[in-house]
């Protein structure tokens, strides 16, 4: 019985992570159509969920709809104004641990991709975007759920030009207007030393402190 138990512990330990890299895999699919209304249905209701978008704090359920149905933007509201707009993402190098009372989860990932927006004189703009997420998920009511993520700007420049001369900040889809506060992040300078701890490297947990 207890070989039974611990072979069973590992497969839901394995079919949990798989669910979270399939959340991150629909949210990367979801963004790219804007699709956001989609994109809320994979987080939990909590209160205490959390999204910090490149310093930009939304907090709980009603914080994340105001981002991605306000800030970022839906297909079904906001149609002519995301026309022109084409933000495609891959996400891998992930290290995901599954808490040991199997429910939670801490992930971390990097994020390659680009974004293409439209500027000021209707031409198409198109930056290549590099980033780091950190997230945690939550099993509720059978499923599991996105609680918290933090996207960190890593690198953003113009197709053709060098990153380390280009502001991080240009080309962003979203002027992070109903955000609640804002946090400071690392920036790359010949100055700049390289965090160790955006995001933290997930280890083995027996539980997460705030459920």
């Amino acid at each position: 019985m207890e070989e039974q138990k611990k072979l069973e512990n590992i497969l839901y330990r394995l079919q949990a992570q798989e669910s979270c890299r399939n959340l991150i895999g629909k949210l990367c699919y979801l963004q790219a159509t804007h699709e956001s209304s989609k994109i809320i249905d994979l987080w939990s209701e909590r209160e205490d969920t959390k999204l910090v978008v490149f310093g930009h704090i939304y907090n709980g359920a009603e914080g994340i709809k105001n981002y991605y149905l306000k800030d970022f933007g839906d297909r079904e509201i906001l149609n002519d104004s995301l026309k022109g707009q084409l933000i495609l993402s891959e996400y891998d190098t992930e290290v995901i641990e599954v808490a040991e009372n199997l429910k939670t989860a801490k992930a971390s990932f990097l994020s390659q991709g680009h974004e293409t927006f439209v500027d000021e004189q209707g031409c198409g703009r198109a930056v290549w975007s590099w980033n780091k997420i950190g997230a945690d998920f939550i099993f509720e009511n059978g499923i599991w759920k996105i609680w918290h993520i933090r996207w960190y700007a890593l690198m953003r420049g113009a197709f053709g030009e060098s990153f380390a001369s280009n502001d991080i900040n240009i080309g962003f889809s979203s002027d992070f207007k109903y955000c609640t506060d804002q946090v400071d992040e690392w920036k790359y300078t010949p100055e700049s030393l390289y965090p160790e701890n955006e995001p933290e490297i997930p280890q083995k947990y027996k539980s997460y402190r705030e459920e």
